[in-house]
């Protein structure tokens, strides 16, 4: 899946989540009314958006991002390697909480996909003098 198509599936979601508003064209946190600083650390809650960082471990329903990373999305630019990373950590976290613990079809598939081995190809068969 290219990059485009990532953003495009990831503002989707971000609309059903209904958190687009956490993405608008100067990014702000909704919460606060507060810029998104590129320096700061963000929690991106899911049905909430991003809130500030606080130490320690992100809440179960929630995923570390740098601000940095939040107005790349917001900009669509995918250039940084740490916004692409942490852009596939917040499609991961959306897609699950929108598959409300059933399994993505595309996983199981490919999983199936990989315990799948070629049989052994006879020596000579077919080539007998």
């Amino acid at each position: 899946m290219g990059i485009v198509a990532v953003r495009e599936l990831e503002e989707q979601l971000v609309h059903v989540e209904g958190r687009h508003e956490a993405l608008a064209a100067e990014p702000v946190l909704p919460a606060l009314n507060a810029p998104i600083a590129a320096e700061r650390e963000y929690f991106y809650v899911v049905e909430r958006g991003p809130v500030p960082a606080q130490e320690g471990e992100a809440p179960a329903n929630a995923v570390r991002l740098r601000g940095q990373t939040l107005i790349d999305l917001e900009r669509g630019r995918f250039e940084d390697a740490p916004t692409v990373a942490q852009s596939k950590q917040l499609m991961r976290l959306l897609i699950n909480h929108s598959l409300d613990g059933q399994e993505l079809a595309t996983r199981a598939l490919v999983r199936d996909m990989m315990t799948l081995t070629p049989g052994p190809s006879p020596k000579g068969e077919g080539n007998q003098s």
